[in-house]
C-alpha cells in the first residue's frame, strides 16, 4: 500500500542583495573592496550580487581607471553590463546603493566629480519593480537629491549601519520565506 506522501518543495531561504554604486571613474580595487567586505560579513544566507564579478578585462584590474577605456572597449561592455545590472536588480530581493565611494579621494587625491548614472538607474529600477531599496549617501554629496532621497526605503550616511539594514531586513524577508 503506498503512502499518499505530500511532497513540498523546499523553500528558498536565500535572500539575494544587489550591491550597487558608482564604478566610472574609480580604481577597481576602490570599487570591489566595500563589495567583497560586504561578502565577508553578512550571513552565508545572504547572497550578495556584484555587478562586477564577470570575468573580464574590468574584473581583472588590468585597465585601471574603468574612465578610460577605448570607444571599442565600451561599445563590447555597454549593452551587457546594462543588461546584467538590469536582470541582477529584478532576482534580489534587496537593492544597495553605495554612493560613499563618489566622495573619497584615493592616495592622488582623485575621487569621482560626477554623479553615478548607473547607480541612480539602478535605483530607478528598483523602485518600479518594488525592490526593498538601502542607499549610503552622505548629505549634500554629489548625489543628494530629491528622488535620491525619497525613493529608497532608508538612506543612511555610513556603510556600517547599512549593512545591519541588509541583515535586519534580509532576517524578515527569511521569516516570511518560510511561512
Amino acid at each position: 500500500m503506498k503512502k499518499n506522501l505530500k511532497r513540498s518543495k523546499p523553500k528558498n531561504k536565500k535572500i539575494y542583495v544587489y550591491l550597487g554604486g558608482p564604478i566610472t571613474g574609480i580604481r577597481y580595487e576602490r570599487a570591489n573592496t566595500w563589495r567583497q567586505f560586504i561578502k565577508a560579513v553578512v550571513p552565508k544566507w545572504i547572497v550578495v550580487v556584484s555587478p562586477m564579478r564577470h570575468e573580464n578585462p574590468l574584473a581583472r584590474g588590468r585597465l585601471g581607471i574603468i574612465e578610460r577605456l577605448s570607444r571599442d572597449q565600451l561599445l563590447r561592455y555597454q549593452k551587457r553590463i546594462t543588461s546584467c545590472c538590469r536582470n541582477d536588480v529584478k532576482k534580489c530581493d534587496i537593492i544597495f546603493i553605495n554612493l560613499l565611494e563618489a566622495e573619497k579621494k584615493d592616495k592622488k587625491n582623485k575621487g569621482t566629480e560626477r554623479v553615478s548614472i548607473g547607480s541612480v538607474g539602478e535605483i530607478f529600477w528598483a523602485d518600479i519593480l518594488g525592490k526593498i531599496i538601502i542607499v549610503t549617501m552622505k548629505k549634500n554629496s554629489i548625489h543628494d537629491h530629491i528622488m535620491t532621497r525619497e525613493i529608497p526605503d532608508v538612506v543612511t550616511p555610513s556603510l556600517k549601519k547599512g549593512i545591519d539594514l541588509i541583515i535586519k531586513i534580509a532576517k524578515r524577508l527569511r521569516k516570511q520565506k518560510s511561512k
